[in-house]
């Protein structure tokens, strides 16, 4: 009976583990995802900012 408890137990924790890890999965990939929409709409509210991270104005004193 005892065994049969502590098996359970065991089971319980991992399945338990296993669905906080997924959450905490999500959570960085839904992190990730937003960062993404955000450096998306800055680029579309100044079309100026090159990817490179330097304005267009910037690569021209360069030159």
């Amino acid at each position: 009976m005892l065994i049969i408890q502590h098996k359970l137990f065991f089971a319980a924790f991992l399945i338990y583990f296993m669905i906080l890890n997924g959450e905490m999965v999500c959570n960085k990939t839904r992190k990730m995802l937003q960062a993404k929409k955000q450096q998306r709409e800055i680029l579309q509210q100044n079309p100026d900012i090159v990817k490179s991270g330097k304005s267009k104005a910037e690569k021209k004193k360069i030159r």
